[in-house]
């Protein structure tokens, strides 16, 4: 805080002698001017209404009483000049007519506070703003480090809230992220499933015809006339004739009663041994006689033999008389 040149009071009502100074000092980044007459303190009208975060001091100065207001001279850096001025009660006005200076921790209510609670009284007691260099070195520090606290406190709920926005957003990234590899892989299994459903379909297609051989195959049998065999496996009675005809298990001679054409399919003799073929043996009635008959039957183990080549999906007509 520094004395300036003595300022004095112009224009009625404001009373002027020439026991006027100018005191300087500064409440956080606003400077403020004090300009005691007669001890009465005088405040510079435009710095109080900045501290006090009035934007249109024009009209809150124009709005006072008329012994609330004034016109001071006062020394500037280029030289005496005149600025308005308010009393104390003006600045109490303004101080009432200011809602920010009622809220605790705002720029107004710490101005307020120290007007009210440190300028004026030590004003009334010594008939001046007289305090030595150290007080003042004081008072400004603490000032500042409220305008640091204040800043700080902000910057830390400013950080406060950008790292939760931040840590919101990771999480929520997250959760896309695994969201989206679970469906891939859901995708990839379901993909995977449908193929190889596909290709057990595939294979199920292949084998079923198979399966309905084997599955004759392992049904228990008895033997059966080659007609009857031919039905069940749903072939010609002709091709499975020819089929063991070529494996040698049976044969058929001339007879004399067709006039020496082959006769009727019997069982070979090595298709007997080997137990694939059989005579199964009945009576018949000709003529009034009964006369014994035989007719070719395919075993069990015969029918397992075709079964086989069913199941290949092919009859071999290879000769295999010595097999």
């Amino acid at each position: 805080m520094n004395a300036s040149v003595p300022a004095v009071l112009v224009g009625s009502p404001i009373p002027t002698d020439t026991s006027a100074a100018a005191l300087d000092f500064r409440f956080g980044l606003h400077a403020l001017r004090v300009i005691v007459i007669n001890g009465a303190p005088w405040f510079v009208a435009k710095q109080v209404c900045q501290a006090l975060q009035i934007a249109n001091a024009r009209d809150a100065v124009l709005k006072l009483d008329e012994d609330e207001k004034g016109v001071a001279l006062t020394d500037t850096p280029g030289g005496p000049q005149e600025v308005t001025v308010i009393s104390e009660s003006g600045l109490y006005t303004l101080v009432l007519r200011c809602r920010g200076a009622t809220t605790v921790g705002t720029l107004p209510h710490r101005f307020r506070r120290f007007v009210t609670a440190e300028v004026l009284p030590e004003i009334r007691l010594r008939g001046s703003f007289d305090v030595d260099d150290n007080q003042v070195l004081r008072r400004m520090l603490v000032s500042k480090l409220d305008e640091v606290d204040a800043l700080r406190a902000k910057a830390k709920a400013e950080r406060i809230a950008r790292e939760a926005a931040e840590e919101e957003a990771a999480m929520a990234n997250q959760d896309f992220l695994q969201t989206s590899r679970a469906l891939t892989i859901v995708t990839h299994r379901a993909e995977a499933t449908a193929a190889e459903l596909a290709q057990n379909r595939e294979r199920v297609e292949a084998l079923q015809p198979k399966a309905l051989v084997y599955d004759r195959i392992t049904r228990a049998r008895e033997s059966k006339t080659v007609s009857v065999y031919a039905a069940d496996s749903k072939v010609q009675a002709k091709r499975v004739f020819e089929l063991l005809d070529s494996w040698g298990w049976i044969t058929r001679r001339q007879s004399r009663e067709l006039g020496g054409k082959k006769g009727r399919w019997m069982a070979s003799s090595e298709g007997r041994r080997r137990g694939f073929v059989e005579h199964e043996m009945g009576a018949a009635e000709a003529n009034g006689v009964d006369i014994e008959t035989r007719q070719l039957v395919i075993t069990p183990k015969g029918q397992g033999v075709i079964d086989a080549q069913l199941a290949q999906g092919r009859l071999d007509f290879r000769r295999r008389r010595r097999a």
